[in-house]
């Protein structure tokens, strides 16, 4: 395997985490985790349609509804949904790309834990579990893009069992190709990765995307911001300028993973 550089997934079935932060620092390269064990299928965006959910309980939350409005999509925005409000948007509005920026929870030795976190005008945290998408959300007859900007998101344990556990598994079953993180990852490289990804789907598939966004965040501070700077994300470009350390941590950059 180490000998080729564009084979276009990899199946397998756990130990998803060690094998691909492995292969991204070994090769410098990506792989697609494809949780099927059929050929990957990357959608590309045709109409242009976006609906996003975000959560006023992130520091990035003002800078992502800016920069997103900034996108030529037809995009609608829902902020801290209920569970209700959140399946019903889902289900009914029409759209190609879902992105989902909020707070991640994920326990390893409880199947009960892993959940989309929001918060209400209290401060008190709205979950939406792995359980509630599985029973809530309707099959799509065709595949949507979905960018799950949660910690843990695509996290599935060690297990032996295909789309056992996860968020992102519970998605990807009712048809959802879904970019997502396999820990916790820093919340201005989740916002930042993400709507970077969201940006590039305007021309690119999902993979491609994520490529690109991949290449462009594993440099430098500096060339990070100018490459930013010229694609107008001045947004984004002032957040790394202000960045204590290296913005392109192993931690951060290898955490992201597509489940088709």
């Amino acid at each position: 395997m180490l000998l080729y550089w564009n084979i276009p997934c990899i199946s397998f079935q756990n130990c998803n985490q060690c094998l691909q932060f492995l292969l991204l620092l070994g090769l410098q390269t990506y792989y697609i985790v494809n949780k099927t064990f059929v050929f990957a299928l990357f959608p590309k965006s045709v109409d242009n349609k976006v609906l996003c959910f975000l959560t006023k309980g992130t520091r990035t939350y003002d800078d992502e509804i800016t920069f997103i409005n900034s996108l030529p999509y037809t995009t609608q925005i829902i902020t801290d949904p209920e569970p209700s409000d959140f399946f019903n948007a889902i289900n009914t509005i029409d759209y190609d790309i879902l992105y989902i920026s909020a707070h991640g929870g994920y326990e390893h030795f409880n199947f009960f834990y892993e959940d989309i976190v929001f918060q209400n005008d209290n401060g008190e945290e709205i979950r939406i579990s792995s359980n509630d998408i599985n029973e809530n959300l309707d099959l799509k007859e065709c595949k949507k893009i979905l960018i799950l900007n949660i910690c843990d998101g695509a996290n599935s344990g060690l297990s032996f069992l295909v789309g056992n556990r996860g968020v992102a598994n519970s998605f990807t079953k009712k048809s959802f190709c879904t970019l997502s993180y396999i820990w916790p990852v820093e919340p201005v490289f989740a916002a930042i990765f993400g709507t970077i990804v969201l940006k590039k789907l305007k021309d690119h598939s999902l993979n491609e995307a994520y490529f690109h966004t991949f290449t462009l965040l594993n440099n430098e501070n500096h060339f990070i911001c100018e490459k930013l700077e010229s694609e107008n994300c001045n947004i984004w470009e002032n957040r790394i300028r202000n960045y204590s350390g290296n913005f392109n941590t192993h931690t951060n950059l290898y955490a992201a993973v597509l489940y088709t």
